[in-house]
């Protein structure tokens, strides 16, 4: 098979009720005897886990799903059906994040990743799956247990394999902008999917200027910008050399402002720019613009570090191949795993180890999107 797509049946049930078992059946094409190219699997169900040649789990835990799927692994392998994908659907409540160590010294407790499901053994701060996670946040918009917002994230993402989103070679097609006092740094990363004079700079730009037509039709998305964990804005920041009339920090950007985002892929370095946890489409910018109609977004749970001025590193450095692999027609999954292991070796090579920062950065991005999808150049 091409892709192992994984949930948890009784958080869902619990959540939604039981339709949405049927409905996610329904969006895949095939029941629990599954399919060649995509298969889903309810970890915690017999009749989805036993024919694949292992126990469901017991409990729905961060290190029991690991367990289950280095199994599944070796259980597939034997079989040559082992998966190149792997995508598990749901929030923190359906399939939990693991909540790690901060390797930093900074005002985060823990750092919420994915990073060891994406890995195939114990050493998980280099993953070595192609792996993403389509989440759906806490209960609100449509109503409490209705899963129809999340449904239709599912169908978009989750279409039939051979779907692809037609791109082009137009660097018009791609969008960013950046706080001023990162834009050095950030044109470096955004040259990769665009011209650097195109990069928007906040301040001077604020909310006030901000329009949904920036985003349409837009391939690719760029933020780099800051991010806190209880608002749901994105912020610019002033340089040093900025006009003293400049705002120090003006909001940029929030969930009300995206309008539609069809088939775009979005890279964000603002700090919690993919923290999910408790949010939904009205207050989390990566679940809205999955909700507007994004293919794929990539961002941090966390705190994250990035260099005023080049050479990038930390988060641009990790936003920077992933941009690159995945405009080059590498699927989304693959070019997020790709960033991750050249950036471990290209901070090995510059420093000799992997300093604090980059372990933190390593852990805390996480990809939001089918693994499976590719933007091809056709």
């Amino acid at each position: 098979m091409q892709e192992l797509v994984l949930t948890a049946r009784s958080n869902l049930v619990a959540k939604y009720g039981e339709g949405v078992i049927g409905a996610l059946e329904r969006i895949l094409g095939r029941g629990a005897g599954g399919g060649p190219e995509r298969q889903l699997l309810f970890i915690d169900d017999e009749r989805y886990v036993r024919p694949l040649g292992v126990a469901p789990v017991r409990s729905i835990e961060p290190e029991a799903i690991k367990r289950l799927l280095d199994r599944l692994d070796a259980s597939l392998d034997r079989r040559g059906e082992l998966p190149v994908h792997y995508c598990i659907l749901g929030g923190d409540d359906i399939v939990p994040f693991y909540r790690l160590p901060n390797p930093t010294l900074d005002g985060d407790e823990i750092v919420l990743s994915d990073n060891p499901y994406a890995s195939r053994d114990d050493e998980f701060l280099v993953p070595e799956r192609s792996l993403g996670r389509l989440p759906d946040g806490v209960l609100s918009g449509s109503g409490a247990g209705d899963p129809r917002r999340w449904l239709a994230v599912i169908e978009q993402s989750l279409g039939p394999v051979e779907t692809r989103c037609p791109a082009s070679t137009d660097r018009a097609e791609a969008f960013g902008c950046s706080a001023s006092v990162w834009k050095d740094s950030s044109r470096v990363v955004f040259s990769v999917i665009g011209e650097p004079d195109d990069l928007r700079i906040s301040p001077p730009l604020t909310r006030e200027d901000f329009s949904p037509t920036w985003l349409a039709a837009r391939r690719w998305l760029y933020f780099n910008l800051h991010g806190l964990p209880d608002r749901p804005g994105w912020y610019g920041q002033a340089a040093p050399d900025d006009p003293p009339e400049y705002p120090a920090y003006p909001c940029l950007i929030d969930p009300t402002q995206i309008g539609r985002a069809s088939g775009a892929v979005i890279a964000s370095e603002a700090c919690y720019g993919a923290n999910v946890v408790g949010e939904d489409h009205a207050t989390s910018l990566a679940l809205a613009f999955l909700d507007a109609g994004a293919r794929g977004f990539v961002g941090s749970t966390a705190t994250s570090y990035g260099p005023a001025r080049p050479p990038p590193s930390e988060a641009d450095l990790l936003v920077a191949g992933f941009l690159r692999w995945a405009s080059a027609g590498m699927s989304l999954g693959q070019a997020f795993l790709r960033a991750k292991v050249e950036f471990a070796e290209t901070m090995l090579e510059r420093q000799g180890f992997l300093d604090a920062d980059d372990r933190k950065t390593l852990l805390e991005f996480v990809l939001f999107a089918d693994p499976i999808f590719v933007v091809s150049s056709d």
